[in-house]
């Protein structure tokens, strides 16, 4: 929500949130956005902070703590080596970042910083000369 300035000097409403004149807030017609030279002089609410995960890899405990969080299903791709297991993967993913993909949406990941490690070079934007996908590390099996 952008923050809101009244056009009336005496006014406290930026500061409490009050209209001077007794209007609820979208009610007063001296109130309006503030232009571009007057946002620093707003005041400031508290910082908020969000812990952003880091983006790699689960490790079993990060993976535990998702699937007890709610009811999870897990889907194992397994196959010999090098027999595609992560393009497959690379590829779904790519599909859900175009559009909605076979009904489903995109809902969020933990781990996009290491999804799109894995995916870049098997697109055209990476440069390579054939696409390739970064292999799964025998430490992360």
């Amino acid at each position: 929500m952008e923050p809101l300035i009244c056009t009336k000097q005496e006014c406290t409403f930026a500061k409490d949130g009050k209209c001077i004149d007794g209007y609820a807030p979208p009610d007063c017609p001296n109130l309006r956005a503030p232009f571009e030279s007057e946002v620093s002089s707003l005041p400031v609410s508290e910082e908020v902070y969000i812990d952003l995960p880091l983006g790699e890899e689960l490790d079993l405990n990060g993976a535990a703590e998702i699937m007890g969080a709610s009811l999870s299903r897990v889907i194992v791709v397994a196959g010999d080596v090098n027999s595609g297991e992560t393009t497959l993967i690379a590829a779904l993913y790519d599909k859900f970042n175009e559009a909605p993909f076979a009904n489903y949406l995109f809902a969020g990941s933990k781990t996009l910083v290491a999804m799109e490690r894995r995916s870049h070079l098997a697109r055209l934007t990476s440069g390579a000369l054939r696409p390739n996908t970064e292999r799964t590390p025998v430490t992360n099996i």
